[in-house]
């Protein structure tokens, strides 16, 4: 599909008389139509520039674009409209007994007196057209105070528009709310469940990313990132519980980036999605981000790894047996050891150094010798609870591609071997677990952060 230079989430297809969505593409930008079949029958009716304006009309119903297959182009727009304006001799046409708009169906047994089902018992049902409108109601979708559309056979949809009909019929059956607003279910968006109820907040967590959203544990994907999180938990130890999943929105620029090489990478190998997999690694946290629902602001600190991921996502360079690269690995225990919390500025306190921070704060002055430069800073690092109980760790969307298994070490590579992408540390040889290596920022993304139990 050829796509805009812009944009536009809330395109629909330029095809005359269709209200579907435009066709979005993999890397994020949208089509002009929402098929190959309507882009087809407007480059053959228009060239190879097709605008709605040049289009052939049917010669029945003057209103769809004439029908186009095999190269050829049709008098009519469909079988109907074909059959209609023969039933009439070809000057005339008869309309439907409802709405006195469309043309009358034709088929096999006869002409008929409605255009269809719907103005049929529309008529039957004495809401005919002729007679008077119904009134239209409100619309169905939640929130929604519109009056239903009404069309023009008379009868009232439950629905303001085509949008919300679509929006209320994508609803999850077990009603997850929208991650940033809370309020109102999750949709379907392009045939995929999406974190959000409308564009609207979809456009809204886009706008602000970095971001991270908190799912709550009855959520569909808290249970899925759970069960990955501990099926894969491979060392002997027992596995953490987790405490808190979030959703992770890295900056646009990197998501686009991202889905531009996926998409390069899917049609390079044809592997679809271009071998995209979900994978562990485990890094620095020197702050207590995600430790709760009020700690989902990013810090600003350099050292923070967490928060400089889910900033700008990775960046190449950690040194490894096979070179600098991005490291991953679908062993959530062996990502584990890679953690390190940094949260707290200072060491471990004892009992007296808690008893002294207590006797600080609380203005106790004279129950303990007066306290060193060193002692009022523990203390201070005390109060302001700078350290963490948890542990974090990222779950992560990285395109592998075309994988080499090397289960030798390999330090001098800053890239993969010539037609791979990405090269996969096999256990049995210097590996007594598995690791992922990309090369290149744009391979990998942060889809979840994952706060457990240290």
């Amino acid at each position: 599909m050829s796509a805009h230079s812009s944009y536009t989430p809330n395109a629909t297809c330029c095809y005359p008389g269709c209200r579907e969505g435009a066709w979005q593409n993999p890397d994020g930008s949208y089509s002009s139509f929402c098929s190959k079949k309507h882009r087809d029958a407007m480059q053959q009716s228009n060239g190879p520039s097709p605008s709605v304006g040049g289009a052939k009309l049917c010669k029945n119903c003057h209103s769809r674009p004439v029908y186009v297959d095999a190269g050829r182009t049709h008098d009519f727009c469909g079988q109907r409209c074909s059959a209609q304006y023969q039933a009439g001799g070809g000057t005339q046409k008869r309309l439907c007994k409802n709405c006195h708009s469309r043309p009358v169906y034709v088929d096999g047994s006869g002409t008929h007196e409605f255009c269809g089902k719907r103005c049929r018992d529309s008529f039957q049902a004495g809401v005919a057209g002729a007679q008077g409108n119904r009134r239209a109601g409100i619309c169905k979708l939640s929130g929604c105070q519109k009056p239903a559309y009404v069309g023009p056979d008379g009868v009232s949809s439950d629905y303001c528009s085509r949008a919300h009909r679509t929006l209320n019929q994508g609803v999850q059956d077990d009603g997850e709310l929208c991650l940033l607003c809370g309020q109102r279910p999750k949709v379907f968006i392009n045939g995929k469940m999406s974190d959000f109820c409308s564009s609207r907040c979809k456009d809204d967590t886009f706008g602000s990313t970095p971001i991270i959203l908190n799912i709550s544990s009855d959520m569909a994907s808290f249970q899925d990132v759970t069960k990955q999180f501990t099926d894969q938990w491979k060392h002997s130890t027992t596995v953490p519980a987790i405490v808190k999943i979030w959703k992770v929105y890295c900056h646009k620029s990197h998501t686009d980036a991202f889905l531009s090489y996926k998409l390069d990478v899917e049609r390079n190998t044809r592997i679809v999605g271009g071998n995209s997999r979900r994978r562990w690694h485990g890094t620095t946290r020197t702050c207590t981000i995600g430790d709760s629902e009020n700690k989902g602001d990013l810090c600003k600190d350099v050292k923070c790894s967490i928060c400089r991921i889910i900033e700008s996502s990775f960046h190449k360079g950690n040194m490894g047996l096979f070179g600098p690269g991005i490291y991953t690995s679908a062993t959530s225990s062996k990502s584990d050891a890679f953690v390190k919390e940094l949260s707290g500025s200072y060491p471990a306190m004892s009992r007296n150094d808690v008893a002294k921070s207590i006797a600080f704060v609380k203005g106790l002055s004279g129950s303990y010798p007066a306290m060193s430069r060193n002692d009022v800073a523990k203390s201070i690092a005390f109060v302001k609870e700078l350290g963490s109980p948890y542990k974090a760790m990222l779950l992560n969307d990285v395109v592998l591609g075309k994988t080499i298994k090397m289960t030798t070490g390999d330090p001098s590579l800053a890239k993969p071997p010539h037609g791979y992408d990405s090269v996969i540390g096999e256990p049995g040889g210097v590996l007594d677990y598995d690791e992922a290596i990309v090369y290149r920022n744009d391979a990998i993304r942060p889809l979840f952060l994952i706060i457990y139990n240290g």
